[in-house]
């Protein structure tokens, strides 16, 4: 509700006060569970999710400190522990990031030969998009997450090159498979 101005002037005052009596509760919650605990409360990830949440969430709202406090809004990750089908989703990930590493190198090596191959071939009719390897690597990126490629870049070029189509829809084809497969496989 702090996004919203004109919210903020009206029932600002409100939100503010409901805002620390919900942060009382945690930081007495977090509290007890240290106290009840002791060191076995950090060997939980999700405890000491739960307590660097909450600390950041005291921190003083002035100075230099100001900007730990915009991090309260990472409070709301907290429901995800109560939520098992979420929790699990969450661990998966969490486990599965070592071969995200890897996917990554892959997906790297499939932009690294296309951006070269798209220098080659595109270059000349379309240098502002192709002229170097930078060029050619960041219109992938664009190409790939499918943001006004096929309008803003493919159409013009296949005007002039009439087999680029195929380089395109091949690159999609290829990175799209390259990332979501490899994420299927290790979050099953």
């Amino acid at each position: 509700m702090e996004t919203f101005p004109v919210v903020m002037q009206d029932y600002g005052v409100m939100i503010d006060a409901f805002d620390l009596v919900i942060l009382a509760m945690f930081t007495i919650e977090i509290t007890l569970k240290i106290f009840i605990y002791r060191v076995k409360f950090f060997t939980s990830a999700w405890n000491v999710f739960d307590f660097v949440i909450i600390a950041v969430s005291i921190l003083p709202a002035a100075g230099s400190f100001s900007i730990f406090r915009a991090l309260r809004i990472i409070r709301t990750l907290r429901l995800l522990k109560n939520l098992p089908k979420l929790k699990l989703i969450i661990e998966s990930l969490l486990k599965s990031i070592p071969s995200i590493g890897w996917i990554a190198v892959l997906l790297s090596i499939v932009y690294y030969i296309f951006a070269v191959i798209g220098v080659n071939l595109f270059s000349i009719p379309d240098p502002e998009r192709f002229g170097d390897l930078w060029k050619s690597l960041y219109t992938l990126f664009q190409i790939m997450t499918l943001e006004s490629w096929s309008s803003a870049i493919a159409r013009p070029i296949m005007d002039g090159v009439p087999y680029a189509a195929f380089y395109f829809v091949s690159f999609i084809l290829i990175a799209t498979y390259t990332i979501i497969l490899p994420l299927y496989e290790t979050t099953r």
